[in-house]
Order: structure tokens, then sequence, then C-alpha cells
């Protein structure tokens, strides 16, 4: 192919069920202003609505593999080598630009720097999104504000690194990304059920490249799912941690086990926190609890029970400017602390399964949980 007819960019979008709204993202790429062609790579794992046909009638090129063999970074690995753009933007089914110098803006450091291997932006709630997910879009943003541009000076400096500077030094989101094909055909992402882009990132980082940040580069992109997802996504992200920067676990025992699963289940069947609804009576809760928690902190479960709490609180605090009438609806607010419950402690339950994965401590209590919530979503 000469340099002329080569595509400057191709979008690779997983897809799965897509449904009518995937038109919306196809019509959006289609209008990136960018200087050079785009292409336009779906891989489509098994789709039993209209998907494949949406995706053609838009000009894409849509590749088949069957559901079963479905894996993050296999599937976008596919696609990567049967597309022809000198980069390769890549993003989701139910993600949206929020303009159409999304795929301009996440060029711009990889057209100006040969050093850079690949470049992300920044997911944001929908305008009509529910009151969990904009408090959640507005917690995330507002520490990712900053363009940067991120590298080692030598593989070993990594290691000596907090891990909490680790993982953010790692930080990629595939929902909204550009890498440089030459890089990739070098490093190809990691086949994963979850974290391929972090992984990816991290040995791109330790190879010598850099990584941009580029928050201007916006998706509309935001779910409220149910509790058990929500919890699976928690796991496998403590156990991507775990395996990605070494993070430290608390180490769950079973007892800490059971009062987790005890508080959870406790705050997910009492139907009285439904009716709180005043910001002064829900702040009077959080620091009650809060209060009474910290004293417990020497096991285990307690000191992560406290840390939801202050999550639930920064929800809180975010969702305030929201509400219209200055309190929240009811049975909204309780939402909001459930998630906050069920991030935290379902990531330090993947950080303990993942710690304790290779070592003798694992019963099979641990095992049964692995299978249960550590499959991937």
């Amino acid at each position: 192919m000469s340099p002329s007819s080569r595509p400057l960019v191709s979008v690779v979008i997983p897809t799965l069920n897509a449904g009518k709204r995937f038109g919306r993202l196809l019509e959006r790429l289609k209008s990136q202003q960018v200087p050079g062609t785009i292409e336009i790579i779906v891989v489509d794992s098994g789709s039993r609505d209209d998907t494949p046909n949406i995706a053609s009638a838009a000009g894409a090129q849509v590749l088949a593999i069957p559901r079963r063999q479905f894996n993050h970074g296999r599937a976008r690995n596919y696609a990567i080598q049967l597309s022809k753009g000198e980069f390769v933007a890549l993003t989701v089914q139910d993600a949206l630009p929020t303009d159409e110098y999304w795929l301009a803006r996440l060029l711009a450091p990889l057209l100006e720097h040969a050093e850079v291997a690949g470049s992300y932006g920044l997911q944001v709630a929908s305008p009509d999104a529910g009151l969990l997910a904009r408090a959640r879009s507005a917690l995330w943003c507002e520490a990712r504000q900053t363009h940067v541009v991120k590298s080692l000076d030598t593989p070993e400096q990594f290691s000596k690194l907090l891990p909490n500077q680790r993982w953010e030094l790692i930080e990629f989101d595939n929902v909204t990304s550009c890498i440089r094909r030459g890089v990739w055909e070098e490093i190809p992402f990691p086949e994963r059920k979850y974290g391929e882009d972090m992984a990816w990132a991290k040995e791109v980082l330790l190879r010598g490249y850099s990584i941009a940040f580029v928050p201007t580069a916006q998706v509309w992109h935001s779910h409220e799912r149910g509790w058990l997802y929500e919890l699976r996504r928690a796991y496998v992200d403590g156990g991507a941690r775990v395996e990605l920067v070494n993070w430290p676990s608390a180490g769950f025992i079973l007892s800490d086990l059971l009062l987790a699963l005890r508080r959870m289940l406790f705050f997910f069947t009492t139907k009285r926190f439904n009716s709180m609804v005043r910001p002064e009576e829900i702040c009077n809760f959080l620091q009650a609890e809060i209060d009474r928690y910290e004293k417990l902190a020497s096991i285990k479960f307690f000191d992560r029970y406290v840390e939801a709490l202050k999550f639930a609180w920064a929800l809180t605090n975010k969702a305030l400017p929201m509400l219209p009438e200055g309190k929240f609806p009811e049975g909204t607010w309780i939402h909001l602390f459930r998630f906050a419950l069920i991030a935290v402690i379902g990531e330090e339950l993947g950080a303990t399964a993942a710690t304790l994965r290779h070592s003798s401590g694992r019963n099979f209590v641990w095992r049964f949980l692995d299978a249960i919530l550590g499959r991937g979503v």
C-alpha cells in the first residue's frame, strides 16, 4: 500500500449487541476532523442484533469472532493486525466522542513526539446520566485535568515508586485512546480478561516509551449497572492492582470476609436508609459511622469500611450541587452509598484473592469467590 492511500488512523471497536444507538458513534467517528483518512474496524463477538449490519452500512469493516473466544487484549490485537492505519484509536460501542476533535486531540502528541507510544483521554458522564454516574464522573475528573506526558528515566525507577504512584503512572484507557502502530507491532496488548490497556502501558513505559494523557479528548461513557456487575468489576480491579503494581492488600482472613458480607447484606436489605434524603442527616450518619469504626481500624475489614464511608462522603458532596431541590430523591442516596461500599470492599476482596492465588493460604472459600467474581467484565 502506498503512503498516500494508507489511512492515517484506524479506529477499533469491539462489539456485542451494541443496539441502534451504535450508529451515533459511527457517524461521530466519520465526522472527526483529522489531517488524513479514517478507517473503522469493528470486531464483533457474536451479536444477535443488527450491530454488524449497522457497522457495514456505515462503511466499517466488520470482523467476526466466536463469543467464547473473546478476550479484551486478544480481540483488539486481532483487529489491529488487520487494520491499515499508521495509528490506531480504540474505543467501545457505547462511548461517544463529545465533539469532532476527539481524535485530533488524541493524535496530537503522537504526531508531535516520536517517543510517545500512546495517548488516552477522559471518560465523562453524559448529561442525561443518572445521579450516581454523574457524581462518580465529577469525582474522577476533578483530579484529572492536566495534560501530562508520562515516562521513566530507567526501568529500575518503576520499582522505587510507591504502589499508588505506579498505578497512576500506568493509567491508560482503551475507552478513549490512540496508539502508534510501530510500537504495537513490538508490544501488542497482553491477552488479559481485564486491564489490558494498563498492562500495555506498563510494558511500553518499561521499554523507554512515553504515554500522553489528554484530558480534552473526551467521550461520554457511563453506566449504572447492577450490584453484582459492580462487585465483579471492583474485584478484578483489585486483582489487577496486585498483579501490575504490587498493590498492598489488607489480607482479609475468613472473619473479615464474613464481616464484609454481613455488612453489605445489611445495607442492601435494610429499607430505612431509603428515606435518608436531607444532606445534614446523611452527613451525620456518615460521621457517626466513621467515628465508631475508626476505633476498630485494627480489624482489617473495618479499616476498609471506614475508607468506603469516606468515599461515600466524597460522592455525596459531588452529588449535592446536582440536586435541584437541595435534597436527594427518596432511595437515591443509599444507591451512592452501596456503590461506595461495593467499590472499596470488592477491590480489597480481589486484592486479597490475587495475593493468595499462589500461596498455601488460599482455601476453598477464596477459590469459590474467585470462580464467582473473577471471570472478568
